[in-house]
């Protein structure tokens, strides 16, 4: 008996190239400035940064349309070494999350990459915003110590081998062709595909920027258990405990930068309105004073 063959819903989008200054692209890196400034009350503004990045052969900036044409998801690589992209500017509407459009864009950006002899893709990605995080995890990304000058504690650095590009393939195999005693000591060459130096296996971010970004961006209430299980997903290479997620909520609710509420038998904890964890941090400065 064969079984029944299950029909994809037909996408909703299309993505094409575009230039970095493209005004539907501009809408798109406004909202994503808008959030992150409500994650990390902070953030790089987009109108900085030169179109002429994002210019093939040196870069490149996709734009997602659905079928009305309202622009709905972005992202671009720019070069940041000889040899190495860095992806940047990441953003699916919140219409459109959930459906792997910020899949198919990083899998573009690093095709592109790869074809024009990039053997590696870099990134840096708020702590805070598990979905992506989770997105770059499953896609090879693994963390590497901070590549640039002022480094942020609320970010996360990554990089992910472009596998297949002309240089890592001509590289591949002249290994194959000869073989190489390993060194004295026991050295021997590292492994094929491994990550460039700086490479960690374990990145600490900060638990309460962690653990508000995730309380921001779910926006419904959530238990102390389900924010454990949300960042442990997002970050395997972090040993995250329950206790520890509930001993740092504790001090959220009490800045102000996060509610608690009860349901039956269950304590509920929620992010804050920035407006109103800014008003609970004045009130703590002046009853100190």
């Amino acid at each position: 008996m064969t079984r029944p063959t299950r029909t994809q819903p037909p996408r909703s989008w299309t993505v094409t190239p575009a230039r970095y200054d493209n005004p539907d692209v501009q809408q798109l890196l406004l909202q994503l400035h808008a959030t992150q400034l409500e994650m990390y009350g902070y953030a790089d503004d987009p109108t900085d940064t030169p179109a002429e990045d994002y210019t093939p052969p040196q870069g490149l900036f996709l734009l997602a349309r659905e079928a009305t044409a309202r622009p709905t998801g972005c992202g671009g690589w720019r070069t940041l070494a000889a040899s190495t992209a860095e992806v940047k500017r990441m953003y699916v509407h919140p219409d459109t999350r959930g459906q792997s459009l910020g899949r198919e864009l990083l899998l573009r950006l690093e095709t592109d990459a790869r074809l024009r002899g990039y053997t590696h893709m870099q990134l840096e990605t708020g702590v805070a915003n598990v979905a992506a995080l989770a997105l770059y995890r499953q896609s090879g990304y693994l963390p590497i110590t901070p590549y640039r000058r002022t480094p942020t504690s609320a970010a996360l650095r990554m990089v992910h081998p472009l596998r297949g590009s002309p240089r890592t393939g001509r590289r591949r195999a002249s290994r194959g062709r000869r073989r190489t005693r390993p060194a004295a000591g026991g050295r021997g060459r590292s492994r094929a595909g491994a990550a460039p130096s700086g490479c960690e296996k374990r990145v600490l971010p900060p638990s309460g920027t962690s653990i508000h970004g995730g309380l921001t961006q779910h926006g419904e209430p959530r238990s102390a258990a389900e924010v454990t299980a949300a960042l442990t997903q997002a970050l395997p290479d972090r040993e995250i405990k329950a206790t520890v997620v509930r001993s740092t909520l504790e001090p959220l609710v009490a800045k102000g930068e996060a509610h608690r509420t009860k349901q039956q038998r269950s304590v509920l904890y929620s992010a804050a309105a920035p407006d109103a964890a800014a008003g609970a941090a004045e009130r703590s400065a002046a009853s100190s004073s």
